[in-house]
Parts: structure tokens; sequence; C-alpha cells
């Protein structure tokens, strides 16, 4: 699309990350925060992104949160003159 000339987000991106039940400890969270993103820095996982053909974007929680919140908006106002039949 975007070789058409239409601007379009990542919308499409298959996203990875963590989930934590509802009432984790935060310390396991932010644990899990500050670790997790390491990964990205190893060889071995960035060859296997490579090979895979998947794009590398390593955002913290804060990003994380935004960006769903912002989806959220943006498929409410899209999604708003839906009505089930």
């Amino acid at each position: 699309m975007k070789e058409l000339g239409i601007d379009v987000d990542d919308s499409s991106v298959n996203f990875r990350g963590l989930m934590v039940p509802k009432g984790t400890d935060s310390t396991i969270i932010d644990y899990l925060a500050e670790r997790v993103p390491l990964m990205f820095n190893e060889k071995k996982t960035l060859g296997k992104m490579q090979q895979t053909n998947s794009p590398v974007r390593v955002m913290n929680r804060d990003e994380v949160i935004a960006m769903w919140q912002e989806r959220q908006i943006a498929l409410t106002d899209l999604l708003a003159e839906l009505k089930e039949e």
C-alpha cells in the first residue's frame, strides 16, 4: 500500500510481549519489564527475527500502554457506526 502512496501504519504487524495475571506483584512486573527487552540484544534472537522478516521494535511499558490506548481510540471511532443485528 505504501508503494501506492497510501499512508499506513504498522497495524498488521504481529506484536510479541508478555502478560501477567492481574494482581501480579509489581516487583515481578518491573523485573520482566527490565529483562525481557534484553533478549533483543542477542544475536540468536535477532537472527530468528531476520529469518522470518519480522521487524524488531522494542518498546518499554509506557510506550506499549500508550500505543494500545491510541489504538483503542482509533478503533472505537472506526467501528462506532457498526450495529449488531
